[in-house]
């Protein structure tokens, strides 16, 4: 019973969340341009059923974000739209305001807590094991 815990408890460590410094690479942001249409779509264990759809569609998965459980996929496929033209200035002598990027949207964070939680059970089932062999 012993080994079956502490071997669960190896496996329950699968979704351990990225470092706080960590930058996701694998976003629309960094794979959209003129020639590619991107999308994301989330996916888990289970099923990845939103990305499938979108394979349907002419999509193909670019990358894939950390995750073993879950996770979001960069879907692309060729675009058909082009770049637009720059603005002119509605005046000679006024330039024209610079676009400010808006700033990438933070990686949503999802902590499992399984990992504490089978910790938590190895640790019960280690003091259950100490009691009954006191008896």
């Amino acid at each position: 019973m012993l080994i079956s815990l502490l071997l669960s408890a190896h496996v329950a460590l699968a979704d351990i969340p990225p470092s706080p410094d960590y930058v996701e690479r694998c976003t629309v942001e960094n794979y959209a341009s003129a020639e590619l249409e991107c999308a994301s779509c989330s996916a888990y264990f289970g099923g990845r059923e939103p990305c499938e759809a979108l394979e349907q569609k002419g999509y193909s998965q670019r990358c894939r974000t950390s995750g073993a459980s879950v996770w979001e996929e960069v879907m692309c496929r060729p675009g058909t739209s082009k770049p637009s033209p720059p603005v002119a200035p509605k005046s000679g002598d006024e330039p024209a305001p610079e676009a400010t990027p808006e700033p990438s949207p933070k990686r949503e964070r999802r902590c499992s807590t399984t990992a504490g939680s089978a910790s938590w059970l190895a640790l019960l089932g280690l003091v259950f094991v100490g009691l009954r062999r006191s008896r």
